[in-house]
């Protein structure tokens, strides 16, 4: 059923944009909390869920190299609460947000098409005259919430002034630390994503292991951190093209210690699909990729694309493998006369 719903923006005294939510059906009341409970169970890490055991590690005071000597401040601030508050109560202060633009537009999409309270996190806001509640951190999840139909969603409330409020927000947006890639593919793996799944599964027919984090020279022959350039290629290329591209480039590294490179998989992939695809599937090909030296081919493309005048690194690779197949086929054909 279509949702018909009204965004307005009106000023309120407190020199606030007010963002005000009205559906044109019944708007959909928050879900019940659960009660607090005490829990009583052993600080175990191994959880039993679904039928797997989950092992996890405890948060608690450790000893790293970095975190010796911390001082700690004298005080930490008045303590936050949490609870569900209406959306209408909910404001933008201009002073310190942001505007919404092209690209908020489309993650608050994404965030409704695939809206779960299981990957909601509390609202961060602080109250403000008119008893209304300033947004901190949350107001593209707020909207999303919004035109989902719902009126209520999870806040934690923090005691703040105007000037507080634009430090919590550059201490909560400003200093993120990015979630890498291969982070995220562990992560998806672990939630058993339908596409981390299949990047596994194919280069592991391929003789590739994508690592979860960096293993440094303990690294195995045919492993690789080139997230994107494997990902690419298993998105754009039908599951055996993808798997005869992955192979190729993995044969261009049969020693430990050395990654496979983002660079030689583009480049194969390119070679094979722009430049080649007649030598697809090909034994001959494949036969030449494995003789090639992934090592002293980057080294030189390196070189090339250095000197070169606008000359991409990926394409000085994959003039390297276009050489060696090059060389190949002119032997073959000398020794046949």
């Amino acid at each position: 059923m279509k949702r018909a719903l009204a965004i307005a923006f009106c000023l309120v005294p407190a020199g606030l944009a007010l963002v005000t939510f009205a559906a044109a059906v019944r708007l959909l009341p928050p879900p019940a909390l659960p009660c607090c409970e005490t829990r009583t169970e052993p600080t175990c890490l191994e959880r039993q869920g679904g039928g797997t055991a989950m092992n996890a590690r405890p948060i608690i005071p450790v000893t790293v190299t970095g975190l010796d000597g911390i001082t700690r401040p004298e005080t930490y601030g008045p303590a936050p609460d949490l609870r569900w508050l209406p959306i209408e109560r909910l404001v933008v202060d201009p002073a310190y947000q942001r505007d919404l633009n092209k690209q908020s537009a489309r993650h608050i999409r994404s965030i409704v098409e695939r809206f779960d309270w299981r990957l909601f996190s509390a609202v961060i806001v602080s109250p403000v005259p008119g008893g209304h509640f300033a947004i901190v951190d949350g107001q593209h999840r707020t909207t999303a919430a919004a035109l989902c139909g719902i009126d209520s969603v999870p806040c934690q409330v923090i005691q703040a002034d105007a000037g507080m409020q634009a430090r919590a927000f550059e201490a909560i947006n400003g200093k993120v630390i990015l979630v890498s890639k291969l982070a995220q593919y562990k992560a998806s793996l672990a939630a058993g994503d339908p596409e981390a799944l299949q990047i596994r599964d194919l280069c592991a027919k391929a003789g590739i292991r994508m690592l979860t984090s960096n293993y440094g020279l303990a690294c195995k022959a045919g492993d690789t951190m080139a997230y994107n350039a494997v990902a690419t290629i298993c998105r754009t290329l039908a599951e055996r093209s993808a798997i005869y591209v992955l192979r190729c480039a993995r044969g261009t590294v049969r020693q430990d210690g050395l990654y496979l490179r983002a660079q030689t998989l583009t480049a194969m992939a390119d070679v094979l699909t722009h430049h080649h695809p007649e030598w697809q599937h090909s034994s001959e090909f494949l036969q030449v990729a494995q003789s090639i030296e992934q090592e002293a081919a980057f080294r030189r493309a390196k070189q090339v694309a250095a000197y070169g005048s606008g000359i991409r690194l990926v394409d000085a690779m994959a003039a390297e493998i276009m050489d060696a197949m090059n060389h190949a086929q002119r032997g073959k054909k000398e020794r046949t006369q």
